[in-house]
Order: structure tokens, then C-alpha cells, then sequence
């Protein structure tokens, strides 16, 4: 499983909270499994996960620091779009 981290909070980027996470929704993302993620941007650029500089590609597309990570990092949160539905990462359906 991979995920976007931000870099300023910590927290797991997703897009239900679309006033903050709104260019998530201009991203696809394809393969896995045995082939590596390959993400197609905004402008039409296709990046692997492998790729030195998808950091800082995503980062630009999303508007705000990311960094892609294959792990939730222990203590990292994901913000439901309800305030009370806050998951803490370590569970298996994070994302």
C-alpha cells in the first residue's frame, strides 16, 4: 500500500478533505502488484514511484510538500471527512 504523506503536518493526504487535497483528484494511479505505481499527472506526465524526483513532482501537482511512502509511519492520522472518525495509522485500511 502506498501514501502520500504531508510533510507539514504529518498526516496522510486523502481526498476527502477536497478544500485541502483537491489535485489529489487530477492523479491516476496504475500497476502495482508486480509492476511499480505509475502515476499520470495533471500535464500528462507519467512518473513510476521509483522515479528520484516524484516527490517533488507530486508535491507541485497537489500544491503543498508530500512525500510518498510504501508505509504509514506509526502515529501518522488520516482525516475522515467527519471530525469523529479520525484513524490512527497501523490499520490495514488506511487510504
Amino acid at each position: 500500500m502506498l501514501a502520500l504523506l504531508d510533510q507539514t503536518s504529518g498526516r496522510v493526504a486523502s481526498a476527502k478533505q477536497p478544500h485541502r487535497w483537491r489535485g489529489l483528484l487530477a492523479l491516476q494511479a496504475t500497476g502495482g502488484v508486480t509492476d511499480p505505481v505509475r502515476i499520470t499527472l495533471p500535464d500528462g506526465r507519467h512518473l513510476s514511484v521509483e522515479d528520484l524526483d516524484i516527490d517533488r513532482a507530486l508535491s507541485a501537482a497537489v500544491g503543498r510538500p508530500v512525500t510518498i511512502v510504501a508505509a504509514v509511519p506509526a502515529g501518522a492520522t488520516l482525516l475522515r471527512s467527519h471530525p469523529e472518525a479520525v484513524l490512527t495509522a497501523g490499520l490495514d485500511d488506511v487510504g
